[in-house]
C-alpha cells in the first residue's frame, strides 16, 4: 500500500507494479461489509453510503494514515480483499479535483453504486466503459501534471 497526505487527509493507493516502476491505483471508495459500527465511531455519523464514498473518508473509516500504514504490504494491513460474484458496470466519469486534466479518462467507478462519491459524467467524448477510455489513453500523449 502507498498512503500520502493531502490537504490533511491520508490517500490509499494500491501499487500496481513492481518496484521502481511508480504505478498504483487511488482507491476512491468502498462498500462496508465488516466493521461498520466502528466506521461510523470513527467518522461520527450513521450513513452508511457516505461512510467510504471518498479517499479522505475512506481512510478515515478504516483508520489508515500514511505514519502507520505506508509501504503495507496488503496481506499485512487492514484492508481485506474479496473476490465476488458481482461484475459492475464500470463508469467512466469527470476527474475530481485536478484542474487541467478533466478530459483524461482515468476515474472509473461502479455505475450507479451508493457508496461512491457523487461526480459528474465525463464531459470529454463519449465512453463505452473502461476498453474505450484505456484505448484512447494509449492513443493519447501522457498528461504532464504534477501530484495526480
Amino acid at each position: 500500500m502507498y498512503v500520502f497526505k493531502i490537504y490533511q487527509h491520508s490517500n490509499l493507493n494500491f501499487i500496481s507494479t513492481y518496484e521502481d516502476h511508480p504505478e498504483c491505483v487511488l482507491i476512491r471508495a468502498l462498500e462496508p461489509t465488516k466493521g461498520v459500527e466502528r466506521m461510523r465511531r470513527r467518522r461520527g455519523f450513521e450513513d452508511e453510503t457516505k461512510l467510504c464514498s471518498g479517499p479522505g473518508r475512506l481512510t478515515e473509516a478504516l483508520d489508515i494514515d500514511k505514519d502507520r500504514h505506508n509501504n503495507t504490504a496488503l496481506r499485512d494491513s487492514v484492508v481485506e480483499l474479496r473476490d465476488t460474484d458481482r461484475e459492475p458496470e464500470v463508469a467512466v466519469t469527470e476527474r475530481v479535483g485536478v484542474s487541467g486534466a478533466e478530459d483524461w479518462p482515468l476515474r472509473f467507478v461502479a455505475a450507479g453504486n451508493p457508496h461512491v462519491s457523487e461526480s459528474k459524467p465525463h464531459r470529454g467524448p463519449a465512453h463505452r466503459g473502461v476498453e474505450e477510455a484505456y484505448r484512447r489513453l494509449e492513443e493519447s500523449s501522457p498528461p504532464t501534471l504534477l501530484n495526480q
